[in-house]
């Protein structure tokens, strides 16, 4: 089990991405959510201010009040919390019956809400105190045990900001601190500040060939989102591709569940000492993505998958 820098306990190498929790219509099934990451032993959580709608910080630290002391938090600054979330929700919540008919289009129109009501304001001293200050109080709780600096560049990066996240670190308001942004700029950071940061967090697919293998303690995210349509339109296109790379791995890649959880699995193989983020809101799929935890055979089978790809040839399928 990876042991996050600073913390006093191990945590899960599967974290629970709560990007899709909110309150009003689905508080009762985010909660729920949450519950089912829990039992079924997920550890780490990551959250942030504009996550659904600003208010899955709220619920996150609702559904975690009982067992805090047996889980790892992180949450974020860089973003404002978005106005009118509530009316927001309702509007979301009015036009449900339209998502299983153009599920499509509602997310891109939800995506397209989400950006108009989040704004980047400058990541200075003020803003970083009063963003994690409320964060605090929306989770329940004393610290964080990973403040991320979101979407944050090299630029960002002045001398008073790194004064005040190692006050905020050394007073124990925050345990660690990491970023959380691309990989490009993670790189670009990790050059000049190495021994500031204690964790990276950025995406990472099966088909991002071009990354190196994490050498500090590292969180990604999107494997299974980031790879899953195009990988299997890459398969598709060729049967017997599909039947070489399912014979590497032993795993039927023809089978959308399959395929799936062999991502996943890859991932948590790539990143081996670190964490591995996973989001859905399905329930079901919670405590499938969690088994992975104990039962290491889409795992290895995602080890085979990246060793049979990066043989296989005219490897292009993004």
């Amino acid at each position: 089990m990876p042991h996050l820098p600073a913390s006093s306990f191990s945590t899960s190498a599967i974290g629970f991405g709560c990007a899709s929790l909110s309150a009003g219509s689905s508080r009762r099934h985010s909660i729920a959510l949450v519950h089912a990451a829990y039992d079924a032993g997920i550890r780490h959580f990551d959250v942030a201010p504009p996550y659904g709608m600003g208010t899955a910080e709220d619920i996150l630290g609702e559904a975690l009040k009982s067992c805090r002391n047996d889980v790892t938090i992180a949450t974020k600054v860089g973003f404002l919390r978005p106005r009118h979330a509530w009316a927001v929700m309702q509007i979301r919540s009015l036009a449900a019956p339209l998502r299983k008919v153009v599920p499509q289009l509602t997310r891109r129109v939800g995506a397209s809400t989400y950006r108009g009501l989040t704004s980047r304001p400058k990541l200075d001293t003020s803003f970083v105190q009063s963003s994690l200050a409320e964060s605090l109080r929306r989770l329940r709780t004393n610290h964080v045990d990973l403040l991320l600096l979101h979407e944050v560049t090299l630029d960002d990066l002045t001398d008073d900001l790194l004064e005040c996240l190692e006050t905020l670190r050394r007073r124990g308001k925050v345990r660690s601190l990491g970023t959380g942004t691309s990989y490009e700029s993670t790189l670009a950071i990790r050059n000049a500040y190495s021994s500031f940061f204690d964790v990276w967090q950025y995406s990472w697919s099966i088909l991002d060939t071009d990354q190196l293998p994490p050498i500090d303690f590292t969180v990604t995210h999107r494997a299974i989102q980031g790879a899953q349509a195009p990988l299997r339109d890459w398969l598709r296109s060729d049967l017997g591709r599909t039947r070489r790379l399912s014979d590497a791995t032993g795993i039927d890649l023809s089978v959308e569940d399959n395929l799936g959880f062999v991502l996943l699995g890859a991932a948590i193989a790539h990143n081996s000492g670190g964490i591995t983020l996973v989001s859905t809101r399905q329930k079901n799929r919670v405590e499938a993505n969690a088994r992975l935890l104990s039962d290491r055979t889409f795992v290895a089978a995602g080890q085979r998958l990246i060793a049979a790809m990066a043989a296989e040839p005219n490897l292009k399928c993004a």
